[in-house]
């Protein structure tokens, strides 16, 4: 399968270059499925301000074992319900994520996961993303967007918590963001609307 070079144009205005692919064959090309996770393929970091950031571009993940089909559409396509139905053509089970980080959490979860598990390891994968990306468009007192560091899940008074460890671009301020898990079957065919506390 042919890798492409495509240009992304990061906030600081510098030009990155990103190994892009658009089909992924992880029985024909296994190594790059890892590639992938450790975000060396179809992401790219600015070598100027330290960014890092996933092509937001339409994507393919096959896997002929599990027999299955992953249509990765942009994380901006979400709110168009006939996104996922362009997807359903394909005689395989087909699942869509929106925004290329589902894809990576979905894929470093589920190895090893009983089939009857995936579709709830894939939900809880788009959620993370999601919590991610709201995190990441939050606007601390300078005015700036915050870098997700990384997130833990805690369990506090018998409530399933994930703390979300975020640092301003602009000041560098640090920040928790609490957001409590809802149970999986509180969360099917709705929005994502957690509630989110900032210290």
């Amino acid at each position: 399968m042919r890798t492409e070079k495509h240009a992304l144009n990061c906030e600081c205005g510098t030009k990155v270059e990103v190994r892009l692919r658009r089909f992924l064959d992880v029985g024909a090309e296994p190594g790059l499925e890892w590639e992938l996770v450790r975000g060396e393929l179809n992401a790219a970091k600015c070598g100027n301000c330290g960014k890092f950031e996933y092509v937001d571009e339409p994507f393919t993940y096959f896997d002929e074992k599990r027999g299955e089909v992953i249509k990765v559409l942009p994380a901006s396509m979400r709110e168009e319900p006939e996104a996922a139905e362009r997807c359903s053509g394909y005689k395989l089970r087909t699942r869509t994520l929106y925004g290329l980080g589902a894809l990576v959490n979905f894929v470093a979860a589920e190895r090893g996961v009983p089939e009857r598990y995936r579709d709830s390891v894939a939900e809880q994968a788009q959620i993370a993303a999601d919590e991610h990306r709201l995190v990441s468009e939050s606007r601390c007192r300078c005015g700036s967007t915050f870098k997700v560091e990384r997130s833990v899940i805690r369990n506090f008074q018998n409530v399933p918590v994930e703390i979300v460890k975020a640092r301003c671009k602009g000041c560098g301020g640090a920040k928790s963001f609490f957001i409590q898990v809802q149970p999986l079957t509180a969360q099917r065919g709705k929005r994502l609307e957690a509630p989110v506390t900032v210290r």
